[in-house]
């Protein structure tokens, strides 16, 4: 499957492949200040942090449960790093840091990301908030969103916590 490229999910905001991440000149005419990996099999050495030290460069290691057999452990790993990520999304929109958010090709972890942003910042429910991600990034949640449970389990947690203020 061909990657898409990136669409702009806020004013400043991105999401992306590790095409945009790795690209001097994606990041450069972008304004792009801060780069959000969500992918533990990129290479860290191969994005132009070096030469591009202007940009803040955050790491989480996620990996993809779609071809793992440890596929439940694998969505509780992520949902132990969702929270940290999630606090770096807020920080990028409240302080407005143009920000790329990405994985490998920005169909599965970076949308999970985004997705349970929207549900935090504008109480969508889950569902509704998969379809449309799907509708919005080309290649998002293609025929399994595999990451759903913690969708779902972020969307009853912040709901539970949000009834009980």
């Amino acid at each position: 499957m061909r990657t898409p490229p990136a669409v702009s999910w806020f004013p400043g905001q991105w999401l992306g492949g590790v095409q945009e991440a790795r690209s001097r000149s994606w990041l450069r005419s972008h304004g792009i200040r801060r780069v959000i990996t969500v992918a533990a099999e990129i290479d860290v050495e191969t994005l132009p942090r070096k030469e591009m030290p202007e940009i803040e460069w955050v790491f989480f290691p996620l990996e993809d449960s779609r071809r793992r057999p440890d596929r439940g452990r694998i969505q509780d790993v992520m949902w132990g790093y969702l929270e940290r990520v999630m606090k770096v999304v807020r920080d990028s929109v409240e302080k407005g840091i143009p920000t790329l958010v990405h994985c490998v090709m920005g169909a599965q972890r970076a949308p999970t990301i985004l997705v349970c942003f929207w549900i935090e910042r504008y109480g969508w429910k889950a569902e509704e908030a998969i379809q449309q991600m799907r509708r919005f990034r080309e290649g998002s949640f293609q025929s399994d969103c595999h990451f759903e449970n913690v969708i779902l389990e972020w969307e009853r947690r912040y709901f539970f916590n949000l009834n009980r203020r």
